[in-house]
């Protein structure tokens, strides 16, 4: 999946649920492989809950944006929404990453393999870790 998400890729934005139900040790090694491919962005429901869970792992520098508006980071991203990817567990990201042109992988959670797939998403990985 990495290799495909090299093409033309500007931002990754990951949704704050993803980053919290991963162990520790899995989400700083993830991220740290992610963000050499591409900034990273963190959708958030709420800001001020994940900011400290990043600077505890101290991960919070490799964020270039974290914010609870979807079109705001892309927005201020001021990027080809092509070149834009949100990974998230639920069909309501997907429904508004289709809305915003951008990308999306979905990763189980909140929703099912076969509910993204009944949504239109093709992409979907039981954790964040089988991006590697």
């Amino acid at each position: 999946i990495l290799k495909i998400m090299e093409i033309g890729l500007e931002l990754i934005i990951i949704h704050e649920s993803i980053i919290k139900k991963e162990n520790t040790e899995n989400i700083v090694s993830i991220i740290s492989l992610l963000k050499k491919r591409s900034p990273l962005a963190i959708f958030s429901e709420s800001n001020s809950d994940i900011e400290p869970y990043l600077e505890d792992l101290n991960i919070s520098e490799h964020f270039k944006l974290i914010s609870n508006n979807l079109k705001e980071i892309i927005t201020q991203s001021d990027l080809n929404p092509n070149g834009i990817v949100l990974i998230s567990d639920s069909l309501e990201d997907l429904n508004k990453s289709k809305n915003s042109g951008i990308n999306f992988i979905a990763v189980e959670g909140q929703n099912s393999k076969e509910d993204f797939n009944n949504a239109g998403c093709f992409i979907v990985l039981n954790s964040i870790t089988d991006l590697t």
